[in-house]
């Protein structure tokens, strides 16, 4: 086996959260340690079905 890139993994899924309000929120901040979390990784929208079940 190859070598291991990161020691830890983390996945964070939030029900109904949207950059466009998150975004703001960290800019004032008040959402430091999401911040901190997506300063030391990265972050995405997740994909769904539609219609939402």
């Amino acid at each position: 086996m190859g070598e291991r890139l990161a020691q830890r993994v983390v996945i964070l899924g939030w029900d109904a959260a949207d950059w466009k309000l998150i975004d703001p929120l960290m800019a004032a901040g008040k959402m430091p340690n999401l911040k901190h979390f997506l300063t030391q990784g990265v972050r995405g929208d997740m994909t769904s079905l539609d219609p939402k079940l």
